[in-house]
């Protein structure tokens, strides 16, 4: 018989790391829509060419780089998985 549990956690962060959680839904939220402009633009684009224009656009907006680039890639990461969902009319989970 499986036994399954579950541990439920309330985090309480400081005031420094609420302004870096703030930063950061802020710049992935801000990349997403740039770079989905830009694949509406150039339908070509893989993930990987947007990978590649993540440090252009750090040049471009300073405040990027105050965030962790494992977020803006994976904001990335999801804009390609909507825009592909979007495309073959498919809403459901692969």
């Amino acid at each position: 018989m499986k036994i399954t549990r579950a541990y439920q956690f309330r985090l309480y962060p400081t005031h420094e790391q609420e302004i870096l959680i703030h930063k950061t839904f802020g710049c992935t939220r801000f990349l997403y829509n740039q770079m989905l402009d830009e694949k509406k633009k150039n339908v070509t684009l893989s993930k990987f060419d947007l990978f590649k224009k993540i440090p252009e656009y750090m040049e471009k907006y300073p405040f990027l780089s105050e965030v962790d680039s494992c977020s803006l890639r994976s904001s990335i990461t999801d804009m390609m998985v909507g825009y592909e969902r979007f495309l073959n009319k498919n809403g459901r989970i692969s």
